[in-house]
């Protein structure tokens, strides 16, 4: 298996960016399912790595691991800012293209996966359920997944949500707003298959209640869990495993080209 941190130009964010990626050692050749990995708020490209045994569950399913660092950006084209900044367009698009180029990933859609934690988990289910055509199953765990009554009210990050989204009204029925995007793409006949996970003490958990019963209501194929627990690397740990293995990779199999 090869771990590295890679540096590269992103022209989405008119500045050079760092990703962490995982290959797993294959001496045959072959194409590998790939996971795209968002971090939370606060968090960074090293996040995962360093918090979870990622890489050991990487290695197991033989499956390529990109996680890019997007600082605290709701992972949302900053509006106003004509130049750089644009990390919606960086994560859905300019990402794919660049991993792809670089290393020997599988481009089927059945292989192209998404999930990520908290802020990266409404970034996850932003890029699933906006980009339904790209990514086949994302994850949420303990997502941001209501943002709009998240941040309705509060004075702490009022300036920061207009600087990354425009505020709190603008987030209603855009490409942010997870309920407007859900709704919209179960009108598709392909559509994601998604999985959730929060700690019933997550103060996020209120929130991802409403969005379980809303896609259920919408006939998506959702996987549910929740447990004891807060918003802690010890829950996160556990079950971005119990996401890989609902998957449907075969432990040690490879995509042969």
């Amino acid at each position: 298996m090869a771990f590295m941190t890679c540096s590269f130009y992103s022209k989405a964010l008119n500045s050079h960016t760092n990703m962490n990626v995982i290959i797993p050692e294959d001496i045959n050749g072959g194409e590998y399912p790939v996971l795209y990995l968002l971090h939370g708020y606060s968090g960074d490209f090293n996040s995962w790595a360093r918090s979870t045994s990622l890489p050991r569950y990487a290695e197991e399913y033989k499956l390529a691991v990109i996680m890019p660092d997007c600082n605290n950006s709701f992972y949302n084209d900053f509006p106003g800012i004509e130049n750089g900044y644009r990390y919606w367009t960086f994560v859905s698009v300019e990402l794919i293209e660049v991993t792809r180029a670089l290393f020997k990933l599988s481009r089927k859609y059945e292989d192209t996966f998404v999930a990520g934690l908290s802020m990266g988990g409404f970034g996850a289910f932003k890029c699933a359920l906006n980009r339904p055509d790209l990514f086949s199953v994302a994850g949420s765990l303990s997502g941001a997944l209501d943002l709009v009554n998240l941040f309705a009210g509060t004075e702490d990050m009022k300036n920061e949500i207009k600087m990354v989204a425009g505020g709190v009204d603008a987030i209603k029925g855009s490409a942010n707003d997870l309920f407007a995007a859900a709704e919209r793409t179960a009108r598709l006949r392909q559509k994601p298959r998604l999985y959730q996970f929060c700690g019933t003490d997550d103060f996020l958990f209120e929130g991802n209640v409403r969005f379980r019963d809303f896609v259920q209501d919408l006939g998506y194929n959702l996987t549910y869990e929740e447990s004891p627990g807060g918003h802690e690397w010890a829950l996160w740990d556990v079950y971005i495993k119990r996401f890989i293995d609902t998957l449907g990779l075969e432990p040690g199999m490879i995509r042969r080209i």
